[in-house]
């Protein structure tokens, strides 16, 4: 009895290590995946707010406000209560981080602004500028790559060639589609790409939570769970952002390209 005692001991604390193994993998992957998806809103202009359905104003006790003195006394009222240093409340640490948080914006002003202007008129929603940024992105690396295929287009018919040849090359050349395919891939691949591994990530997490070990990791994956569903909210509004400015890229585009294609046609 006491050799298979021992044997289920080891077994139980090789499963417990497994499992608090797991657990901690996700939750250095949350936070890689969260820098890595802000990095790429970034470079659109788009900022992504830690609450999803919550307001900055909301968590520190207060209403829309332009008063920094009010704004201040606020969050010193609250990091004071919840500092984890001084705080034995259980959510401590993350009620401090979005205290943190929502005054680190607050109290700057042009951030505050832009907060202000996403929040009115919903959490998350791609402003005009974020829009024109993308626009601009997609429109530069389609261009980058129609110069390209021209200039080969050019060498390619450079010499004698026999008509089929030369069709053949001007087919290749005015698929206006595929290129931009290939534009929109190069331009919004990455940030796609982060936006479904948020949701498998999500996934994932809310299965172990609700397994047998979910309660003895409860607060770690609660916490995390909140970050993901917080970035998947995000994740759709830049998504829907991105399908309405390829849509009317592809729109603005596409007419020129097709006379192109019907000229170079009509040539051979």
């Amino acid at each position: 009895m006491g050799f298979l005692d021992g044997v289920a001991g080891r077994l139980k604390k090789f499963s417990d290590g497994r499992i608090e193994g797991r657990v901690e993998r996700i939750t250095r992957e949350t936070e890689r995946i969260e820098s890595q998806f802000r990095a790429e809103a970034k470079k659109f202009g788009i900022e992504i707010y830690r609450t999803a359905s919550r307001n900055y104003y909301e968590i520190l006790g207060i209403r829309y406000t332009n008063d920094q003195k009010q704004i201040r006394d606020a969050y010193l009222r609250l990091i004071k209560r919840y500092h984890p240093d001084v705080s034995s409340d259980v959510s401590a640490k993350e009620r401090s981080e979005e205290i943190n948080e929502a005054y680190g914006v607050l109290k700057d002003r042009s951030k505050k602004l832009d907060y202000d202007t996403a929040f009115s008129k919903g959490t998350n929603r791609l402003g005009a500028g974020a829009s024109r940024a993308m626009s601009d992105a997609l429109l530069k690396r389609y261009m980058e790559m129609r110069e390209k295929e021209f200039n080969e287009f050019r060498e390619r018919i450079s010499t004698p060639q026999y008509k089929d040849a030369i069709k053949s090359a001007i087919e290749d050349v005015t698929d206006w589609k595929k290129r931009f395919k290939k534009s929109e891939s190069y331009v919004f691949g990455p940030i796609l790409d982060q936006a479904r591994s948020i949701r498998k990530l999500g996934r994932v997490n809310s299965s172990i939570l609700k397994s047998k070990y979910g309660s003895r990791y409860y607060e770690k994956l609660s916490r995390n769970a909140r970050t993901l569903a917080m970035l998947s909210e995000s994740a759709s509004e830049i998504e829907k952002g991105i399908a309405a400015v390829a849509a009317s890229t592809r729109s603005k585009i596409g007419e020129d390209e097709e006379k192109i294609a019907r000229r170079l046609r009509a040539s051979v």
